[in-house]
């Protein structure tokens, strides 16, 4: 990785003149990057997984992942100080729920104002202040600072180059786990920018070939400048983020008031049931025009229809929002799915949760919630249900196609981060789905028998074939063991 060259070429404009004497000291102007711009979305569409081949590594993988399960917990090598970072933001998040004020709801609070990035708002993720050592030529005098000024120079230069790679490395990463592992922050968009400033203060002494700077390097995330807010339309003035908070906290109350406490089981059958019926996709997904509501967890607390409506994501959120609300643990899930062998695949999010056995299933809430049916009711389609719901990773849920297959987990590491990053990534749930009874129901062995046409194409589940056979019209259909029926 190299300095940027906006960069280098402001640090030797400095054109500093140090007079050659003993004792003197130069600190040189603050030299600001680029401004860097993550979208979360692209970023873990970008990132792809293949399961390790070694049971050990599995089993390592899996053992670290259940003792924290959420995004931030499963990467290891997190440097300290975005941890820190993250961990700020979460109480931030929370404060403002709680009717506090802060940098997130007013950008006035907290922040630096920084006219050279656009008149930028702007909050310190770090500052890294630390001593580095040089050499140069034994030949040159050390008391001869003009001679020993491009050393320095390089020295920090070498230094920024470091601190650039590494923030450049995890930066988006821990974007991401505010974003997933905190869906109550129903006010924030999906993109952040960061961007750093950086100076050099170099007392030289008069040792034969070795000197000091101290470095100084500064990482800034943007709250908001002239073309960009933290927030998104509709949430971007304290007020509006204040009442959005009190509605918030009133809707997940709303919800919750009906909850069933007879068993983790039935609280999760009861959100999907919810949000199914007191909501539609948005119906913006027709011209792609979409508001950036359909996205926030807001979206699918309200119960909306028309364009408006909840995309996955907000389906997905607000779901996990719930589940956090009753002590059941939940993560966010994104990839690429398909409904069929044969389907195209379009990034989507769904759910992970942990139910009462310790093991994890799917649930994908949005697919539980078709568009398609024939109510006239624009909340509910007629064909909402539980096909989606609690389901491990070697279910058939189409025509030779399990749902790992369907719903392949793809927020884990690529290869250019692969040598930077500790990580356990794949997908937590569970090889079959899930079972009240016994926890978990083995699909290939089950003695009831769900049936799919050959476009794979869910027709249902029958306690018996003979049933299926007398309730099918005569076809040939598949059925969940992979094996043909024939009528």
């Amino acid at each position: 990785m190299t300095i940027r060259p906006s960069l280098i070429g402001a640090l030797v404009a400095l054109s500093l003149i140090v007079p050659s004497i003993s004792s003197a000291q130069v600190t040189s102007e603050p030299v600001y990057s680029d401004i860097h711009k993550i979208d979360v979305r692209e970023f873990a569409a970008s990132l792809q997984w293949e399961e390790p081949n070694s049971p050990d590594a599995i089993r390592t993988r899996r053992s670290a992942a259940d003792n924290g399960y959420r995004w931030i917990d499963r990467i290891h090598n997190l440097p300290d100080y975005m941890r820190n970072y993250y961990d700020n933001h979460v109480n931030k998040v929370n404060q403002v729920l709680a009717g506090g004020s802060n940098c997130l709801s007013d950008y006035t609070k907290g922040t630096r104002f920084i006219e050279e990035w656009d008149s930028a708002y702007v909050v310190m993720l770090h500052e890294f202040n630390y001593k580095v050592e040089y050499t140069f030529p034994q030949d040159i005098n050390p008391r001869d600072a003009n001679a020993k000024q491009p050393f320095a120079e390089q020295a920090f230069l070498n230094e920024v180059d470091k601190l650039y790679s590494e923030i450049n490395a995890f930066t988006p990463y821990m974007f991401m786990s505010m974003s997933y592992d905190c869906p109550q922050a129903f006010w924030i968009g999906n993109y952040y920018l960061w961007a750093t400033a950086g100076n050099y203060s170099w007392h030289f002494t008069t040792t034969p070939g070795m000197d000091y700077v101290q470095v100084i390097y500064q990482v800034y995330i943007f709250i908001r400048n002239r073309t960009f807010d933290y927030r998104i339309e509709s949430f971007q003035t304290p007020d509006e983020i204040a009442m959005g908070a009190l509605e918030y906290d009133n809707l997940v109350y709303d919800i919750l008031e009906n909850v069933p406490t007879t068993s983790r089981y039935d609280q999760i059958r009861y959100f999907n049931d919810w949000l199914t019926k007191h909501n539609s996709y948005s119906t913006a997904f027709n011209t792609g025009n979409f508001s950036p509501i359909v996205w926030s967890p807001m979206s699918a607390l309200r119960g909306t229809t028309g364009p408006k409506g909840p995309v996955c994501e907000g389906y997905s959120r607000a779901f996990k929002i719930l589940c956090d609300a009753v002590d059941i643990p939940c993560i966010l899930a994104v990839g690429d799915a398909k409904g069929s062998l044969w389907g195209s695949a379009e990034s989507h999010m769904w759910n992970e949760v942990m139910m009462d056995d310790s093991k994890w299933y799917a649930v994908d809430v949005t697919w539980n919630d078709p568009m398609t049916g024939m109510s006239n009711e624009p909340d509910e389609s007629g064909y909402e249900s539980e096909d989606w719901l609690l389901l491990g990773k070697n279910d058939m849920v189409s025509y030779n196609l399990t749902f790992a297959q369907s719903h392949p987990n793809s927020l884990i590491y690529g290869q250019d981060q692969m040598d930077k990053w500790d990580y356990d990534g794949g997908t937590l749930i569970s090889e079959h789905k899930y079972n009240p009874s016994t926890g978990i129901r083995h699909t290939l062995m089950d003695s009831s028998y769900t049936v799919h046409s050959l476009s794979g194409q869910k027709l249902g589940t029958f306690a018996t074939l003979q049933e299926a056979s007398s309730t099918l019209k005569p076809g040939l259909y598949i059925i969940n063991n992979r094996q043909l029926l024939i009528k």
